[in-house]
């Protein structure tokens, strides 16, 4: 029989497990967990910066909840919907680094539950556990989990999407099918990259449909009506809130920063070849691939396009940094968990018809599984998929002193001006919307020069400039006129006519 007249069954029809109204609590039992072992670690050690992106997507945060308009006065070289929800949370909860994590967190935690659901879906139960435990010791997951950054947000959107599609595969819901469309609308509105999966849904949809008595055409529609509010969804979503200065600050630099010779040494090659994890997981994919195509399992060709999308695009990509890796080791470990559930089963099967007890045969495939994942788990927490590294990442003495120093300042100075914006937020100051985000790629791509910033400065005229991580001759010489500066350690400037 073809692969594509098979009918998806679920682990649960398969297996004859727990009925299916215990299903849903089974896959929340460990994101949960997931989610509340981190809650924890972070409420007892907060570290001050994960990476300089949560800085700058805390500030701008903090000026669109001021009423500041984002691209049309916050320059921003991202997507709105991260920037928006955040913005949201704080008007709900009070804006702090905390609360910010958590959010983030939240989505790593629906990220499980989502992966879990449709390998559940997929193989059964216990390959969703399988799976998820291999997310979880995936290069930087952890880390990323609880950084304030918009790439992990935007994977848990994408997986919520195609867990969704298993509504429509199983039962063709049309609600399954909207909610997976407005849902990679929403991931792609958050960061671009998982634009790589509009083309695998696409073509699964079509692929998946039997040919029949309708034509050609029937069996294009639930594709062309996917893509269809996928489309609308997006317009919206970009429409709302993106003006015209905006979709040149969102292409820009990304375009040119594949040119330049300084980006050249960040390829997904060289970050991927660093971990030993990598080649085993892509080697599993590879193999769960294969075993679902001659096992006729239509949803083993999500991750499978997924993970070809996005080798494709990140092998012609720079910068490649850490997050971005994840586009395409979630997809292969969701194929490898699938690939470890078959030669499992096999192996069961196989000590059984050798007359092997059930129970002893169960215990050995058991203890397979665990050593392995000790190497797994093991290999990847040392290549820094654990989150909260003491050495890096905890509060200085210097860093809560100067962020003290600048609390003193709430209330009576309008603007801070800095290149580390994490300082502002903590101390609860503004940062000029034009200069909100002064990253590396923007200096680099010859988006922001020394002489704007002054330029800029001239115009906001910030009480306070802290500079910590950028130096530059043509500020330096505005600086020496305008400003004074202050007592202490660091490079913090106090307007000169204040004095």
């Amino acid at each position: 029989m073809a692969w594509r007249d098979r009918i998806m069954t679920t682990g649960v029809e398969r297996g004859g497990a727990a009925p299916e109204r215990y299903a849903g609590l089974a896959g929340w039992l460990l994101p949960l967990l997931y989610f509340i072992v981190l809650a924890l670690r972070l409420h007892g050690h907060e570290p001050f910066e994960l990476d300089g992106d949560e800085g700058l997507n805390l500030i701008k945060a903090m000026l669109v909840g001021q009423g500041y308009g984002l691209y049309a006065e916050i320059w921003s070289d991202q997507p709105p919907v991260f920037t928006l929800l955040l913005s949201t949370v704080f008007d709900c909860f009070g804006p702090s680094v905390y609360v910010g994590r958590l959010t983030v967190l939240a989505f790593a935690a629906l990220l499980l539950w989502a992966a879990w659901r449709f390998l559940a879906a997929l193989a059964g139960r216990a390959c969703g556990h399988l799976g998820v435990a291999l997310i979880c010791v995936l290069p930087y997951f952890t880390r990323l989990s609880v950084s304030i950054m918009i790439g992990l947000p935007a994977l848990a959107l994408a997986m919520l999407a195609l867990a969704a599609l298993v509504g429509w595969h199983r039962r063709r819901s049309r609600t399954a099918l909207a909610l997976s469309a407005g849902l990679l609308a929403l991931s792609v509105g958050t960061k671009a990259f998982t634009v790589v999966l509009v083309p695998v849904i696409v073509f699964v949809l079509i692929l998946a449909e039997r040919p029949g008595s309708a034509g050609f055409g029937a069996r294009l529609r639930p594709a062309l009506v996917w893509l269809a509010l996928f489309g609308l969804v997006g317009a919206v979503i970009f429409a709302a809130s993106v003006t015209g200065e905006g979709y040149g600050q969102l292409s820009a630099g990304h375009v040119q920063a594949r040119t330049l010779a300084a980006f050249r040494d960040f390829s997904f090659l060289a970050e991927v070849g660093r971990y030993r994890i990598v080649p085993v997981l892509f080697a599993l994919a590879v193999l769960g691939t294969v075993l679902g195509w001659r096992r006729g399992d239509q949803l083993v060709l999500y991750p499978a396009g997924w993970l070809a999308c996005a080798l494709i695009a990140l092998s012609g990509h720079a910068p490649v940094w850490d997050h971005l890796t994840l586009l395409a080791t979630l997809p292969a470990a969701l194929l490898a968990a699938y690939a470890v559930t078959l030669a499992a089963r096999a192996g069961h099967a196989g000590l059984v018809a050798k007359g092997v007890p059930r129970g002893m045969a169960g215990a050995a495939v058991a203890v397979t599984l665990l050593l392995v994942g000790t190497l797994a788990y093991s290999s990847a927490r040392l290549q820094k998929s654990y989150p909260f590294r003491t050495r890096d990442t905890a509060v200085t003495a210097a860093q809560a002193a100067l962020v003290a120093q600048l609390s003193g300042y709430a209330g009576r100075v309008r603007w801070l001006y800095t290149d580390r914006p994490m300082y502002a937020f903590r101390a609860g100051l503004a940062v000029p919307p034009p200069l909100a985000v002064v990253s590396w790629k923007r200096l680099q791509t010859g988006g922001l020069t020394g002489t704007e910033v002054a330029r800029a400065l001239a115009v906001w005229r910030p009480e306070l400039i802290l500079l910590e991580r950028f130096a530059w001759p043509d500020l330096d010489a505005y600086l020496v006129g305008h400003y004074r500066r202050l007592p202490g350690p660091a490079r913090l400037y106090r307007r000169a006519d204040l004095e």
